[in-house]
C-alpha cells in the first residue's frame, strides 16, 4: 500500500478589487501589498475591469500568470 509522506497544502484567496477607474491609481499600491500579504498559491481576483490593470499588478507583484481565465456576464 502507498503511503504519502508529507501533506500538501495549497492556499487559495479571492479578493475582490473593487475596480474602479478613477480609484485604482491610487488603490494599486494597497491591493499589491495585500496580496503580497496573503502569500496564496493561487489567487482568484474580481471585478478587474480591464486587462491593463491586471498587467500592472503583474508586473508590480513579479509573478508569472500560469493561468488567466476571464469571466463576463
Amino acid at each position: 500500500m502507498w503511503k504519502r509522506k508529507e501533506s500538501l497544502n495549497l492556499k487559495i484567496a479571492t479578493y475582490n478589487i473593487w475596480n474602479s477607474e478613477s480609484g485604482m491609481p491610487y488603490r494599486i499600491k494597497y491591493i499589491v501589498n495585500e496580496i503580497k500579504l496573503i502569500n496564496a498559491d493561487v489567487i482568484c481576483l474580481q471585478e478587474v475591469s480591464s486587462r491593463n490593470w491586471l498587467k500592472v499588478l503583474q508586473q508590480m507583484l513579479i509573478i508569472p500568470i500560469g493561468i488567466l481565465i476571464i469571466l463576463k456576464k
